[in-house]
């Protein structure tokens, strides 16, 4: 807005002031627009993700986020993007710094480096006023440990003098790292844009993004599922039913998490004697919302005092719920035992990895 006022000279003499003033009271007012910044996470594992949808991710997920900001008129000053990415689960310090790759237009970048978005392509005007295909004017990025932030630095003048809509989208791609969070915990990411005007006032414009982190949560119970010896029972059997102690059937029907909950395998057992044979059941069960279940689990018992194997040996058997298992002698002969001094590490035993609690369900052994 600019006022405006003047002196009221003589009539007769136009060069002689009367010494009056008069002041014009109108006024006009010109407003520059500003942009808008937008945030969403645009693929995980390279795998492009629906509109509005709150992923559940865990550790070794590449996350790639987008960020969209319009520049009304193509123009602006000292302009700068800077992306605050929570602790401790991400490390802005991997992103790549340095001058920005004019990289391919919306293909997800690696981990760790940046490229233009899809709507970077050639006839969009999206070059920052020339335009031309976007790549003219790229920022610079540098990281900040302590803040553990991403800043995309633009030249300090920005000008398109036809005056069209710009629109600046970047792909950067940054990895959950492999460390403790609660399962379920929700994860706000939040980033800023600011540009100024010519007297040099800031106008910032802020946005968020949550996602949800899931985590393995697993729970171990163990109980006698049956015995040779009459009169005992029932059992909790996790909504299956076991075989008797020695029987080459595991069990029948399938074990669920709902099963566990109405007969959890947890049933205790007294007043047996010499030479009766007990069956038990290690129940290990995911809890957790981690898209990719658990992985590197080591499964270890004791076995009760009193207790020996029978003449034909354990019966050790590993199962999923649906009585699916692996090669549990393979593992034996390897040297690896159960009880005691030893372990089941069944993330070493591919043959038992191979069949024994796939994706739908825990999985031991395998990886992120």
């Amino acid at each position: 807005t600019q006022p405006a006022g003047g002196r009221i000279l003589q009539f007769a003499d136009a060069t002689t002031p009367t010494g009056n003033q008069r002041a014009d009271d109108t006024a006009a007012t010109v407003t520059v627009p500003t942009g808008n910044l937008q945030k969403t996470i645009y693929a995980v594992n390279d795998v492009l993700l629906p509109a509005n949808t709150t992923p559940i991710l865990q550790d070794g997920d590449k996350v790639t986020y987008r960020l969209v900001y319009s520049l009304p008129t193509g123009s602006a000053q000292n302009f700068a993007i800077t992306d605050f990415l929570p602790l401790p689960v991400y490390n802005a310090t991997s992103v790549t710094t340095g001058n920005f790759s004019n990289a391919f237009r919306g293909t997800t970048p690696a981990a760790g480096t940046v490229n233009y978005g899809p709507t970077a392509t050639a006839g969009n005007n999206v070059a920052y006023g020339d335009g031309t295909i976007a790549g003219q004017n790229p920022p610079t990025i540098a990281t900040d440990a302590t803040a553990n932030t991403v800043k995309f630095t633009f030249p300090t003048i920005l000008q398109d003098a036809p005056q069209r809509t710009t629109v600046i989208d970047l792909l950067m791609s940054v990895v959950i790292q492999d460390v403790p969070y609660a399962d379920g915990f929700p994860l706000t990411n939040q980033a800023n844009a600011s540009e100024s005007n010519s007297p040099n006032t800031p106008t910032t414009s802020d946005v968020i993004n949550q996602v949800l982190l899931g985590r393995p949560l697993l729970n171990v119970t163990k109980g006698v599922v049956s015995t040779d010896r009459a009169g005992f029972g029932p059992f909790g059997n996790g909504g299956g039913t076991f075989g008797a102690p020695g029987s080459a059937t595991a069990f029948t029907g399938a074990i669920s998490s709902n099963g566990l909950n109405s007969s959890n395998i947890n049933s205790n057992l007294s007043g047996i004697d010499a030479g009766d044979s007990v069956r038990f059941a290690v129940a290990v069960e995911n809890r957790g919302s981690g898209p990719r279940g658990a992985y590197d689990v080591v499964v270890k018992d004791t076995l009760p005092t009193g207790f020996v194997a029978a003449a034909g040996g354990l019966n050790l058997q590993f199962r999923d719920g649906t009585g699916a298992g692996g090669n549990v002698a393979a593992a034996l002969a390897a040297g690896y035992t159960f009880f005691d001094s030893g372990n089941v590490s069944l993330s070493t035993q591919a043959a038992v990895e191979a069949a024994f609690f796939s994706a739908g369900g825990v999985r031991l052994g395998g990886g992120p």
